[in-house]
């Protein structure tokens, strides 16, 4: 798991996991500030089970945010022909330097209501963006 988590990555985080705002807190409270779980969980009235269970959730979808040395993060708008090139050329791209293409920030073509999640024969397959966790 990843025992770093910046303040930039937390934020993507963020916007693309849709946690509620004191899951948030907690999160940036836990890596940003290192308070200590048992700290956490009295202050917010969760049990420490739930604390962990928040540190493992931000850690995962972490490691799956982090983008290679090297690489960049961008937006991209531009005709759907263009960007259908785009996602052939960068998923060669990732299996020529051996990165993971099943996250959907590999593709490096996102948009609100879609994801990419992955390169099949003949295409890329999308799906609806994560809805908002009940917890």
């Amino acid at each position: 798991m990843v025992n770093t988590v910046t303040a930039e990555l937390l934020e993507r985080i963020a916007r693309t996991r849709r946690f509620s705002a004191q899951t948030l807190d907690i999160a940036k409270r836990l890596f940003l500030f290192n308070d200590p779980p048992r700290k956490l969980a009295a202050e917010y009235g969760v049990n420490l089970a739930r604390i962990y269970a928040i540190r493992d959730s931000v850690s995962q979808a972490a490691q799956a945010q982090r983008v290679p040395p090297g690489w960049e993060e961008v937006t991209l708008i531009a005709p759907k022909e263009l960007i259908e090139e785009f996602r052939e050329r960068i998923a060669q791209a990732h299996a020529q330097h051996g990165t993971n293409i099943d996250s959907p920030e590999a593709s490096g073509v996102t948009s609100p209501d879609t994801s990419v999640v992955g390169q099949k024969r003949g295409g890329t397959t999308a799906r609806p963006a994560a809805r908002k966790e009940k917890r």
